[in-house]
């Protein structure tokens, strides 16, 4: 009786016991199961930051290469800019050298211009005393006829101009040989144009740097124009 109590007792510690292990193993693996769970929603959260981490990086790339082409882009333009402001610098300057240039010109075409201003009023001046002298010496002409013998004045040397003014109606030419280059009153002057001699010249009215020349005799075919050379015979 005493070995069945006793066998009676061992299957109840038995069954407690296995009772306690199913409870604990039960545990165990809701514990696990738990866990488990809890892994994979870590797992699926770092996949969903994975997927947000990619395409925050995909974007950023885009991003970069975007901000590169338009960093290239803005480097072209500033050096395409360096380059035409370099162009407009250049042109500026030359501008400033041909205004400069323009500026010493009209100084001296104004300065020419008066010098021939003067030359002028000169040989206006000129022509009018000579065409004066020509109508009193026409006048005396008429009233008294005299004949002068002629002078030959030789030039010390060879002295060459041109042909400013001419005078057809009565006779003269005005040269740009005058006292200061030597010339003298009663000298002879041969005109030329090329190889061919147009005319033969006497000096009768003498100025600094103009002459006042009666024409001897000159070529029909080819008369006296204004730039033929003269030199003196």
């Amino acid at each position: 009786m005493r070995q069945l109590r006793t066998c009676i007792y061992i299957l109840f510690a038995l069954s407690f016991v296995a009772l306690l292990l199913t409870v604990l193993v039960f545990s165990k693996r809701e514990n696990e199961k738990a866990k488990r769970l809890e892994v994979e929603a870590q797992v699926k959260e770092l996949l969903g930051e994975k997927d947000r981490l990619t395409q925050a990086y995909d974007s950023a790339k885009t991003a970069k290469g975007e901000a590169e082409t338009k960093l290239d882009q803005e480097i072209r333009r500033a050096r395409e800019l360096e380059q035409e402001l370099v162009i407009e610098k250049r042109e500026k300057d030359q501008l400033a050298g041909q205004v400069a240039t323009l500026s010493r010109d009209l100084e001296t075409l104004n300065t020419d211009y008066e010098a021939v201003q003067s030359k002028y009023e000169d040989v206006a001046r000129t022509v009018k005393q000579l065409k004066d002298k020509f109508e009193q010496l026409k006048r005396q002409r008429a009233s008294e006829p005299v004949e002068l013998p002629p002078v030959v004045v030789k030039p010390e040397k060879d002295l060459k101009g041109e042909v400013l003014v001419v005078n057809d109606v009565f006779k003269f030419v005005v040269i740009n040989l005058g006292q200061n280059d030597g010339l003298a009153e009663g000298m002879f002057l041969d005109v030329v144009r090329g190889s061919e001699k147009v005319a033969r010249l006497q000096v009768d009215r003498l100025y600094d740097s103009l002459a006042a020349c009666a024409v001897l005799r000159q070529n029909v075919e080819t008369p006296i124009e204004m730039h033929d050379l003269v030199h003196t015979v």
